[in-house]
């Protein structure tokens, strides 16, 4: 071959060799190794739906990157790379849900919250300290989901009646 002829696959070489550097995936900021990680994978034979497991996982930033075998995971690790042992502990990887429903949550604040309440004189208790803040005509509203006064829909003993 002519000199004419190799310097451009030479220079396609170098050419490729940079992209190729370039498009590495990035470093992990954290990887955990040894652990017992659920992946939500559902493993066919499983009756029970254990799913599938794996043994190290890599996160960049807030982002769960890699899952799987602790030697492919480990090519992720840079120089400041945090490595955590879970040393066979479980690990499942969880999300947060953060919504509301906005009228639910705000008629929550304005009423009584009887939740945990065990006797009728607890009860009263709460009713109490929301009417001693209530203006003239307010109305006083409070649930738990329990059942005070048994199947009557009145309340003699509290003098109310419960729904």
């Amino acid at each position: 071959m002519t000199m004419m002829r190799i310097a451009p696959i030479l220079l396609l070489a170098v050419a490729s060799g940079v992209s190729a550097q370039t498009a590495q995936k990035p470093k992990a900021d954290l990887i955990f190794t040894h652990g017992n990680i659920y992946t939500g994978v559902v493993d066919a034979p499983s009756s029970l739906g254990a799913g599938q497991r794996s043994e190290a996982l890599a996160i960049l930033g807030d982002r769960i990157i890699a899952v799987g075998k602790r030697d492919e995971i480990m090519k992720l690790k840079g120089p400041e790379t945090k490595i955590v042992d879970l040393e066979g502990h479980f690990v499942m990887p969880g999300f947060n849900d953060a919504h509301m429903h906005l009228a639910s949550a705000g008629l929550e604040k304005m009423n009584v919250n009887l939740t945990g309440v065990k006797t009728l004189d607890e009860f009263r208790d709460r009713i109490l300290a929301r009417v001693e803040k209530a203006a003239p005509g307010d109305w006083i509203v409070g649930a738990a989901g329990m059942k005070l006064c048994g199947r009557s829909r009145l309340c003699p003993r509290a003098g109310m009646w419960t729904r």
